[in-house]
C-alpha cells in the first residue's frame, strides 16, 4: 500500500535538509511552501513572483535593507520558528509545521509591493502602496488570492510584530491581547518571538 506523505512529513523533510542543501533562499521557499498543500498556494507562489518578492528588501532602514533581505528575513523567521518548536516543545509542540512554514514565510507578502531596490542600488518605498497596515494587509491579500488560511494564522500574522504596533488602551491593545487568549495564541506567540529573533540577527 502506498501512503502519500502528509505535510507536516513533508515540511519535515523539507526543514531537516534545509541547512545543507545549497539553494537559493527562492528555492527553499518555494519548496516548503508547496510542501504545505495548501490550497491556494499556486496563485500565493505566482504572486510572490510577479510582485518581485525574492529581491524586495525587508525594509529601508532596519533589517535585511538589501537586495533579497525579505525573502531572506522570511526564511529565517520560519528557521527560528522551527528551532523554538524544537527546543521547546512544552511550549510550542501543538503548533503544526504547516502552520509555521505559511504564517512565517508569508507574513510580510505585504512588503513585496511596497519595498524595492533603487538603480543606485538602496532601498525604495512605494508610495502607491495600499494604506491599510501591515499585518492586516498581509493577511487581506492572501485571502483575495484564495488561500486557505485557519483564524490562527490570520492572528499570527496579523500580530506578528506584538506591541511594537499599537499604543496602549487603544482598540489594537484590545483585539491583541484578546488574541493572546485564544486558542492560537501559542502559534501567535511562536511566530511574533521568531520574527523578533529574526530581526535583531540582521
Amino acid at each position: 500500500m502506498i501512503t502519500t506523505p502528509t505535510a507536516t512529513s513533508r515540511l519535515s523533510i523539507t526543514y531537516s535538509t534545509m541547512k545543507t542543501e545549497s539553494s537559493s533562499n527562492k528555492e527553499v521557499i518555494i519548496q516548503t511552501l508547496s510542501a504545505a498543500g495548501r490550497t491556494g498556494m499556486d496563485r500565493v507562489l505566482a504572486e510572490l513572483e510577479q510582485k518581485g518578492f525574492y529581491d524586495a528588501p525587508g525594509s529601508i532602514k532596519y533589517h535585511s535593507n538589501y537586495k533579497g533581505g525579505l525573502a531572506e528575513h522570511s526564511l529565517n523567521v520560519y528557521r527560528y520558528a522551527m528551532d523554538l518548536k524544537r527546543t521547546h516543545p512544552k511550549i510550542y509542540g501543538s503548533v503544526s509545521d504547516e502552520s509555521i512554514a505559511v504564517t512565517a514565510l508569508l507574513h510580510d507578502i505585504c512588503k513585496a509591493d511596497v519595498y524595492f531596490i533603487k538603480s543606485d542600488g538602496r532601498p525604495g518605498k512605494s508610495m502607491r502602496s495600499f494604506p491599510i497596515g501591515h499585518g492586516e494587509k498581509s493577511v487581506i491579500m492572501l485571502l483575495r488570492l484564495g488561500l486557505d488560511l485557519s483564524e490562527d494564522e490570520m492572528l499570527a500574522i496579523r500580530w506578528h510584530m506584538g506591541e511594537h504596533t499599537f499604543k496602549e488602551n487603544s482598540v489594537d491593545a484590545e483585539n491583541f491581547y484578546a488574541a493572546l487568549k485564544s486558542p492560537g495564541k501559542d502559534l501567535i506567540r511562536l511566530i511574533q518571538k521568531a520574527d523578533g529573533m529574526a530581526a535583531k540577527s540582521k
